[in-house]
């Protein structure tokens, strides 16, 4: 009887914890769910996280999705950086959304802040909402050190999809505490 009691009393923490960790879930046009998290990582480990809860790290496919998106964010103000799915190779020009590997291009909707992305010391590979106001620059996108700590976004679309490979299996960065570890040394 303990022995069970003390099972449904972790399992339960367990849970609570990790729901804990998301506002709210907000539905957005396209069958697609959101969540923002309450903690952060840097974005290998947001990438991880949000695969290991069952959702990929968000994607922005419209206009319309960035609109219904960045409307939420005004609304819970999580703050000013929060990682998005989007991520530059170091040996490769364009962007892609994690997700899909499709290019972030301006032949797709893009949302860049102006003079952005701009490489800043080679070591800018990841995508964030940037939201900086006093610039007028409300939560476009920016790249970004991969290895520094922000909030994300999670997302699940509620559609039947084409399994392909994995970011993971995609082998990009076969090693991201490399890319972390430059970007935090300065190399």
């Amino acid at each position: 009887m303990c022995v069970r009691f003390v099972t449904v009393l972790l399992l339960s923490y367990f849970i609570s914890f990790s729901q804990g960790d998301f506002n709210a879930e907000y539905e957005i046009t396209g069958n697609k769910s959101i969540y923002i998290s309450k903690i952060k990582k840097n974005w290998f480990d947001a990438v991880d996280y949000c695969k290991n809860n069952g959702y990929n790290l968000a994607t922005i496919e419209n206009e319309q999705e960035d609109s219904e998106i960045i409307n939420i964010l005004n609304k819970v103000k999580p703050g000013e950086q929060i990682w998005i799915g989007g991520f530059r190779h170091p040996n490769e020009h364009p962007f892609r959304w994690v997700i899909n590997f499709k290019k972030i291009d301006s032949t797709v909707y893009t949302n860049w802040q102006p003079t952005q992305p701009n490489y800043a010391a080679g070591n800018e590979l990841c995508v964030e909402y940037w939201n900086y106001p006093a610039k007028s620059n409300i939560f476009k996108w920016n790249d970004r050190k991969c290895g520094l700590e922000q909030i994300f976004i999670c997302e699940h679309r509620n559609t039947k999809s084409k399994k392909g490979k994995s970011f993971m299996e995609y082998n990009y960065f076969p090693d991201s505490s490399v890319v972390v570890n430059s970007e935090i040394n300065g190399q």
